[in-house]
């Protein structure tokens, strides 16, 4: 999803006077040496903007945006397969069907010649989410690290801080998060609650898992047995002590979005894209009351998009440069922060940022931007890419509303294993269950 700038503007304007001499992941390209024209479906419409960045300092390469629907996006790409059509130079493998893209083989080795990707400059946590075979197929586009984002304020009030390095000593189990859900709502007389929903606690756990949910095309015992237990204690013990509103029942509803803005709900899920898509366009007065910690399962990836160079492109020489200096170089890394708010994890971009220059009011006087990149995302940990995963996470959303919505308290622990094991099957007929 897309970030805008933090400090985007001056340091935009700044790149356009750059004459760079780039600092590849991939040294052996000579990019100024590279002529012609590569093509990438894509349904992001900012990439025109780093694209038109690259093509100032680099004019002997063209870069064609095809803007494809990002519904349709899967469907166009086995269409095209199916059809013997042509695929472009470049496809991107947004996180929610990239286990689908990734397993198609379609992708060249970047690993390989002639692109040499040197993957120990690329953030560790991401390897494995751009992996075919053990080998890096795809370039992240952004850092998408997750924590947890809270009203300073409102913290303050009723936990007796607001301070990032107090909370999450404080609330570094889900045991003590319920405990604090409790005080919150003792302290304001059931007025306040810690988290605006279940679903900010939903995300969290769907995000922030390492283990297979399935295996040999069977679900693992984690997914049917270890992970529902958790769960299930997490949301009933949530309910007990009314740690979030039951009345703001999803994300991007106009519960949710009136919540973020009143002075009652003091917690959500957040990365580093959700100031710009959730807080900012319904919090308009939120300037300096937010700031961000690390959730109880740590620091977790949430969404991104890797782009990758199909093994059919007649152009991957264009395509490599666009995408090294793109995403494998410090010079595309800065481009890409100031012009589309997307920071890629390359490590030496991260590592030699000069975060003091970043600014985002509402989170002041907190560098969100350097706890996002800097202190969260080299402690993430993932799991990889699954055929399954959207159908397995939906399956519990499904399930979790039942019990959400359970008024007899009729829903054991082994009723929901039950429940869950079902909406999966239902889901996923083709998993061997």
């Amino acid at each position: 999803m897309k970030l805008k700038s933090i400090g985007g503007l001056a340091l935009a304007c700044a790149l356009a006077a750059i004459v760079p001499r780039v600092a590849f992941a991939a040294p052996s390209v000579d990019i100024s040496k590279v002529k012609g024209t590569c093509t990438m479906w894509t349904w992001d419409t900012s990439e025109s903007d780093v694209v038109a960045q690259f093509s100032k300092l680099y004019p002997n390469i063209k870069v064609n945006i095809v803007s494809v629907n990002y519904d349709d996006y899967m469907n166009k790409v086995q269409a095209a397969i199916a059809a013997g059509s042509d695929l472009p130079d470049i496809l991107c493998g947004e996180y929610n069907f990239r286990a689908q893209l990734l397993k198609m083989n379609i992708l060249e080795d970047l690993e390989s010649a002639p692109y040499n990707l040197d993957r120990s400059q690329i953030m560790s946590y991401e390897i494995p989410l751009s992996s075919y075979n053990g080998k890096i197929v795809g370039l992240e586009g952004c850092i998408t690290a997750g924590g947890i984002a809270y009203k300073a304020p409102l913290a303050k009030k009723y936990l007796g801080t607001d301070s990032v390095a107090d909370l999450e000593k404080k609330l570094a189990t889900w045991d003590a998060v319920i405990a604090a859900g409790k005080t919150v709502q003792a302290k304001s007389n059931g007025k306040a609650y810690l988290f605006h929903a279940w679903a900010d606690v939903q995300e969290i756990f769907d995000c922030a898992g390492v283990e297979p949910l399935t295996k040999d095309n069977k679900p693992t015992e984690y997914l049917l047995n270890t992970m529902p237990t958790q769960r299930y204690n997490v949301l009933k013990a949530m309910l007990k002590n009314n740690v979030f509103d039951k009345a703001v029942s999803d994300h991007y509803t106009p519960a949710m979005n009136n919540a973020i803005a009143d002075d009652d709900h003091i917690m959500l899920d957040a990365a580093t894209w959700t100031a710009a898509y959730v807080i900012k366009p319904n919090d308009k007065n939120g300037n300096g009351r937010w700031r961000e910690m690390v959730a109880p399962t740590g620091p977790f990836n949430c969404g991104g998009t890797t782009y990758g160079i199909t093994k059919a492109s007649k152009n991957k020489d264009a395509a490599w440069a666009y995408l090294s200096w793109s995403f494998a170089s410090k010079e595309g890394a800065e481009a890409n922060l100031a012009l589309r708010g997307f920071f890629p994890p390359f490590k030496p971009a991260v590592e030699g940022h000069d975060y003091s220059k970043d600014r985002n009011d509402y989170f002041l006087p907190q560098n969100v931007s350097e706890k996002f990149y800097k202190l969260m995302a080299p402690s993430i940990k993932v799991r990889a890419p699954e055929i399954y995963s959207n159908q397995i996470k939906a399956a519990f959303k499904t399930v979790e509303m039942a019990v959400l919505n359970d008024k007899n308290d009729s829903i054991t622990l082994d009723k929901y294993k039950e429940l869950i094991r079902k909406e999966i099957k239902n889901n996923c007929p083709d998993l061997d269950m």
